[in-house]
């Protein structure tokens, strides 16, 4: 998935279960869409008071298939929050509220032989944001689609979000956040968002949990990539449907490379 721009979005990682629709060219994902109730705890060198040093992670592809109707590029303006709870005090809030987030992202990267779409997302990859006198340097570690069907996709995601002191380099204060995001085709040049959110302490315990709904508006048609971030994305499609036994989808799929 690619943002533009600082994004409020929360991001575990969740297994996947594969199977192939024989009925059709699509390939389809279905796995369990649930949040972790504990977390790892982060490492010594991104607790509070360590000095940051940014995660020194070689990246990694991890593809998926799109469906036709989340293929192209998608805009939303803002999140409605329509519900939050504080584990350490068990309050739970269910007034909606709107928060202001104009986000861009685009769906897919590379078309296969059979027709269907597949995006690839590189991971790790950082997201910031400001907040006063400290810096959230945001790294999200990694993603895993739950779900990928004709009717909905749903992606999880793991974060660290990490408070450095931008004088002295210290960290102030670390927590990890999960986030399921699922989509829905709506009206024409619309899809619907819905999100859960799960923070984390750095010892791994649930801090709140947060559900949001967007509408999301199509900017941009769908437009094969052949290079994200020095990746070739034709080579790494190949090597993944090798590695997967799924190479009846290598025929003439190096030929849908374009740049964008």
């Amino acid at each position: 998935m690619q943002f533009y721009g600082i994004r409020r979005n929360f991001f575990v990682a969740g297994l996947l279960s594969l199977f192939f629709n024989g009925a059709a060219c699509a390939y389809t994902i279905q796995g369990e869409i649930d949040h972790k109730e504990y977390v790892a705890p982060v490492s010594q060198e991104f607790k509070a008071g360590a000095t940051f040093a940014a995660p020194s992670q070689v990246s990694h592809v991890k593809w998926f298939p799109v469906p036709n109707w989340l293929a192209g590029t998608w805009m939303k303006n803002g999140d409605m929050e329509t519900y939050l709870k504080d584990f350490r005090t068990g309050e739970e809030i269910r007034k909606p509220m709107w928060l202001n987030n104009k986000v861009r992202l685009g769906f897919g990267h590379q078309l296969d032989s059979l027709g269907t779409i597949w995006h690839a997302e590189i991971l790790p990859f950082r997201a910031d944001g400001n907040r006063g006198n400290s810096t959230d340097r945001r790294y999200v570690m990694d993603m895993n689609c739950l779900n990928s069907n004709p009717q909905s996709v749903a992606l999880k995601f793991h974060s660290n979000v990490i408070r450095v002191d931008p004088g002295s380099g210290t960290i102030q204060s670390t927590n990890q956040q999960e986030e399921i995001v699922t989509f829905r085709p709506d009206r024409d040049g619309l899809i619907a968002t819905t999100s859960s959110t799960k923070n984390f302490d750095e010892n791994g315990r649930p801090l709140l949990q947060a559900y949001s709904n967007a509408e999301r508006t199509k900017i941009a048609e769908f437009v094969p990539v052949a290079q994200l971030n020095g990746i070739d994305l034709a080579s790494s499609l190949i090597d993944f449907f090798t590695a997967n036994n799924m190479t009846d989808r290598l025929a003439g799929q190096n030929q849908n490379s374009a740049p964008r």
